[in-house]
């Protein structure tokens, strides 16, 4: 059986359904952490049919997503989603956490960026134009508030 385009937007179609949590305080970072991590991969046959504006679509319903969940949820706080290429393992990668929070949960030194589209882009190109990782190593995020 291959992997098609179709099967990846319903991977996405999923990714949107899923239940997110919101910590009540700063304790419940790690549980945010992991109930609220996602990420997505694809073969290089499957990148070579998306474009980037796909992969922005897909960011701007699932932020629009996860703050009709937080209202759901009656919380009295925001959260930061925030998103990454993960080229170690071809991954985009995205989490969302309480703005309580005063770091993201990195151990590299991190360079917040306003858009997702080098990111996106970056992992659209994976296979095709891999770029070497920097000395010292940087990672590009985007973050961006919801409430």
């Amino acid at each position: 059986m291959t992997y098609s385009k179709q099967d990846f937007f319903r991977e996405l179609d999923e990714i949107i359904a899923e239940p997110i949590f919101v910590g009540d305080s700063v304790d419940d970072l790690k549980e945010e952490i992991n109930v609220n991590m996602w990420w997505i991969g694809a073969t290089a046959e499957v990148l070579e049919t998306l474009s980037v504006n796909e992969i922005l679509d897909f960011i701007v319903q699932l932020t629009d997503n996860r703050r009709e969940k937080m209202r759901q949820a009656n919380t009295d706080h925001g959260m930061y989603f925030y998103l990454w290429f993960d080229d170690q393992a071809g991954q985009l990668r995205f989490n969302l956490i309480s703005d309580f929070h005063t770091d993201l949960p990195f151990g590299a030194t991190l360079n917040i960026i306003d858009t997702p589209v080098a990111i996106v882009g970056d992992f659209l190109t994976q296979y095709v134009a891999p770029s070497p990782r920097p000395d010292p190593y940087v990672l590009d995020v985007f973050m961006a508030h919801l409430i």
